[in-house]
């Protein structure tokens, strides 16, 4: 006789097991004792490399895993830090700095709520971790007998691990007794120095010839950045299955960093909700961006194809990161809501969303010079014209760059008796959109 639930149940177990499997090819009992052989020996630095090299296959395996999958690697991964915390510290200080690491990291797999930090994250903190106890070791000292001079001097040599040693040393501090626990953490010489270059707001203009002429990849990858504010990585996992038209409200389902879920939707973008309907493929597990052959594209793909996209229409920008802070600012400014802007972004805190991305400055300034260019026509009859020439030396550029640039329509200009003319204001404005 049939029997349902039984049937059911051996489904899930085939699941279980198959995951177990495949869990079992990256070998962590062997692993395992290796590590513990490598540090009787005092070997640490092989060990933590060794662990390293682990910890960056669970990753990748992991971000296209199955939910069965992801919780025995995480399972894994957790028993594998346990392990080594369970081990026989050593008095040496390389042994003492490497288990230090170990244990704290394994306070993070379930430190944040029940399923703790994301394993990209314990891997990026571990890749951190390795310059500090290297800087350590060869200091001398163990992590919790370093000094505020120390930490002053690795800052310098290490600006983007500084955070998580000091959440490192706090952690341990709180353990032991030790004596720098006079050291001022927020002191300003202890803080990551950010050389952030000012933002060149511009307007996406989906409605010139340059942005006609873009590949549909190309349109995608501006519109997803520039209107939805997503990452590069997200844009590369966007599936036909996660995009939601039918429905009330439309969106997207959108994985972000630490295997985040947040729906993104797409009332405030009408440019974006037309181009997405238009695009979806055929396939639910179909990539909305994808190469000739169907297969996703890397991070560095994605952002390969924004810059390229930028060129063509001859805006500026390096990275598609940059459209992120442009989409925020533009939104902020166009009264959407902070909380749905923060939410759209993925940002956990609106002040990242504010401190981090919105820079109305520069795009107040240039929505200045786009209204003059209209004041031009309403009240001036007789706006002020230069020549090509003149146009030329304002800009500072040779003369056959000044004629490209009104072949290819990248400012208005008027041609009257075989000679190009240009508005002053709209010379302005190129000017500012271009520094």
């Amino acid at each position: 006789m049939f029997q349902p639930g039984c049937m059911m149940n051996k489904i899930k177990r085939s699941k279980v097991n198959r995951a177990s499997q495949e869990c079992d090819s990256f070998r962590f009992r062997k692993i395992s004792a290796e590590i513990a052989s490598l540090i009787s020996e005092n070997a640490v630095t092989k060990a933590a490399y060794l662990l390293r090299k682990l910890l960056q296959q669970i990753v990748r395996t992991h971000e296209e895993a199955n939910k069965i999958k992801q919780k025995q690697l995480r399972d894994r991964a957790y028993r594998l830090f346990h392990r080594i915390k369970t081990q026989k510290i050593e008095t040496e200080i390389a042994n003492y700095n490497f288990f230090a690491v170990t244990e704290f990291l394994r306070g993070k797999f379930s430190r944040k709520g029940r399923r703790g930090r994301a394993l990209s994250s314990i891997n990026t903190y571990f890749i951190q971790l390795l310059g500090a106890s290297k800087f350590a070791n060869e200091m001398g000292k163990k992590f919790i007998d370093l000094s505020i001079e120390d930490l002053r001097v690795f800052v310098k040599k290490y600006p983007s691990s500084i955070r998580i040693l000091k959440e490192l040393i706090r952690a341990h501090q709180s353990e032991t007794t030790a004596d720098n626990t006079n050291i001022d953490f927020e002191d300003p010489s202890l803080l990551r120095k950010k050389n952030r270059q000012p933002v060149s707001i511009f307007f996406l203009d989906t409605s010139n010839q340059g942005y006609q002429d873009l590949s549909k990849n190309e349109r995608l990858v501006l519109i997803l950045a520039a209107e939805l504010f997503m990452r590069e990585s997200e844009i590369a996992r966007l599936k036909a299955k996660d995009i939601i038209l039918d429905s009330p409200l439309p969106g997207l389902n959108v994985v972000g960093k630490g295997v985040k879920k947040r729906f993104v939707p797409l009332i405030y973008s009408s440019v974006a909700y037309d181009l997405i309907k238009n695009s979806i493929p055929s396939g639910d597990d179909d990539y909305l961006v994808c190469k000739s052959n169907g297969n996703r594209y890397s991070k560095r793909g994605i952002n390969s194809i924004c810059v390229r996209a930028l060129g063509k229409m001859g805006l500026p920008g390096t990275h598609i990161h940059f459209l992120r802070h442009i989409g925020i600012t533009k939104a902020i400014l166009s009264g959407q809501p902070l909380k749905d802007v923060s939410a759209m972004a993925g940002h956990a805190h609106k002040k990242t969303t504010i401190e981090e991305y919105f820079h109305a400055q520069a795009y107040c300034i240039l929505n200045f010079f786009k209204k003059q260019n209209i004041l031009n026509f309403l009240f001036d009859f007789n706006p002020k014209l230069l020549s090509t020439k003149e146009a030329a030396e304002m800009l500072q550029i040779g003369i056959r760059n000044m004629q490209l640039i009104a072949k290819n329509e990248k400012i208005k200009t008027y041609k009257v008796k075989g000679q190009w003319l240009f508005i002053e204001s709209d010379l302005l404005s190129h000017k500012l959109e271009a520094a």
